[in-house]
């Protein structure tokens, strides 16, 4: 592990930041479907199951997070190896949106779905975030 300068410090606080920002809203989306599919009865265990293995891995990584913002190495290195696939997550995301918003997926009725521009344009912000960060965190576990 390299000598972390201070702009470093601080982008790497506002990286994890803005991950632990992310996954609250993953934690809370999660635990919204959760509730739903809890409300249903009989409860289809497939949904239950899904749902409660995101909120678990939401709480994992928020934890991961809290730990990076300390910039201690142990925590850095479990902070980069967690988050370097959002990356790919967040790319693939946007082509499947863009192809939903071609009408690619939906062919047989000839109706297109509903995805907005605004939509692809955060899954873009968030995948180029994404690929800044981890560029910056691979720099700093080197």
């Amino acid at each position: 592990m390299t000598l972390i300068s201070s702009t470093d410090r601080i982008l790497l606080r506002a990286i994890a930041i803005t991950y632990i920002l992310l996954f609250i809203m993953g934690l809370a989306c999660s635990g919204y479907f959760l509730k739903e599919i809890l409300a249903l009865k009989p409860i289809p265990l497939i949904g239950l199951l899904k749902y409660l293995l995101l909120c678990v891995l939401f709480v994992i990584l928020l934890v991961n997070c809290f730990k990076a913002l300390s910039l201690k190495p142990q925590h850095l290195a479990r902070f980069y190896q967690s988050t370097t696939n959002f990356r790919w997550l967040f790319m693939i995301s946007l082509l499947i949106s863009a192809a939903a918003k071609l009408s690619l997926f939906d062919t047989a009725l000839h109706k297109q779905v509903a995805v907005s521009y605004l939509h692809i344009g955060i899954l873009m912000v968030l995948g180029i975030f994404c690929f800044w960060s981890d560029g910056l965190l691979k720099k700093t576990e080197a």
